[in-house]
C-alpha cells in the first residue's frame, strides 16, 4: 500500500506540536501490526543532497520505531565485488525478513 506525499505540504510549529504525539504512535502501533502479521516486509530510501538531513530523519525513525524490528544499512559506494554483480545485488542481500523495516540510507 503506497500513499503519495504532497511536495510543499507545511505545517506550522503550533500544529506539529499538537499533531506529532498521535502520528508518533500511529507509526509504531503500523510497525507492531506489520510483525504480527508477517505478511511482508517494509522497506524505507532515505536521500537526498549533502547536509540535507538524511542522517538526522534515520535517527528519528530508529527512535520512534522499535529498534529491535528495524535493519538500519548505510550505503556507500559500492566495493569491486559489488561491482561485478548485478547492480541491486548488495541491496538484494541485505532485505529485511517479513515483519521488519529495512531503512537505507544514502542509496
Amino acid at each position: 500500500m503506497f500513499e503519495s506525499a504532497e511536495l510543499g505540504h507545511t505545517l506550522d510549529k503550533k500544529t506539529f506540536d499538537k499533531e506529532l504525539p498521535a502520528l508518533r504512535t500511529a507509526l509504531l502501533e503500523a510497525q507492531y501490526e506489520l510483525v504480527e502479521k508477517r505478511g511482508f516486509q517494509v522497506i524505507v530510501i532515505v536521500t537526498g543532497v549533502d547536509g540535507g538531513g538524511r542522517r538526522e530523519t534515520v535517527h528519528l525513525l530508529n527512535e520512534w520505531l522499535d529498534p529491535r524490528h528495524i535493519e538500519t544499512h548505510g550505503m556507500g559506494a559500492p566495493s569491486d565485488e559489488e561491482r561485478d554483480r548485478p547492480e541491486m545485488w548488495r541491496f538484494w542481500r541485505a532485505l529485511p525478513p517479513k515483519g521488519k523495516i529495512g531503512v537505507f540510507q544514502g542509496s
